[in-house]
């Protein structure tokens, strides 16, 4: 009696979705402009920080000096807009070979919260990302992975080791997606590569 029900009980007590919904409102669909060497471009991105956004860096142009001084994100559930500034310390790829990391700034204050990280990950783990592809779906959806371990594009030990996941088929859009370790509950990685059959990194 005054009891809750098992569904209810598991539903306040369930650490996985209460991560998958931190992540979920972390996460924003990118408009990012069209410059006079790159076409305009739809991806994702995520609050890392107060303020501050992560994404890939081939999404936001092709060389720091070619960088579009403003990116729209867009919280879909809120149907709001955030206006990004991009800066280009923060665009960290040097080369087509390089680090696909960039981070972009909201212009004044936001409140939006932004994730938990953590590099901690084993292989089989299970893994889990929210994007906003291009097309029917760009308003959100979901993509559940298994992590298989390291890859090399390159045999040079400068080179930065990509990490690969296999599930859900992902496209255009979802570059940028956070990955959530569903065994940690933080997020060890962002989308970035797919072959779009299954296999993405």
């Amino acid at each position: 009696k005054g009891g809750v029900g098992v569904d209810q009980a598991n539903a306040v007590t369930d650490p996985v979705s209460g991560c998958q919904d931190l992540l979920r409102a972390a996460t924003v669909a990118l408009e990012i402009p069209a410059t006079a060497t790159s076409r305009q471009m739809r991806a994702t991105g995520f609050f890392v920080a107060p303020g501050i956004v992560a994404t890939c860096a081939h999404v936001v142009g092709d060389t720091r000096d070619n960088l579009p001084e403003r990116i729209t994100a867009r919280l879909m559930a809120a149907g709001q807009s955030i206006e990004l500034a991009t800066t280009p310390e923060w665009y960290l790829r040097e080369g087509t070979d390089g680090l696909d990391l960039a981070f972009l700034r909201t212009l004044g204050v936001c409140d939006v919260p932004h994730v938990l990280l953590s590099d901690a990950m084993a292989i089989l783990d299970h893994m889990w990302a929210y994007g906003h592809p291009a097309g029917q779906f760009r308003a959100g959806q979901s993509a559940a992975f298994t992590y298989q371990g390291p890859s090399r594009l390159q045999a040079l030990e400068s080179q930065w080791d990509l990490l690969r996941v296999t599930g859900t088929s992902v496209r255009g859009g979802y570059s940028g997606s956070p990955v959530l370790n569903l065994r940690t509950g933080a997020v060890c990685g962002m989308l970035c590569i797919s072959d779009e059959a299954g296999s993405a990194h």
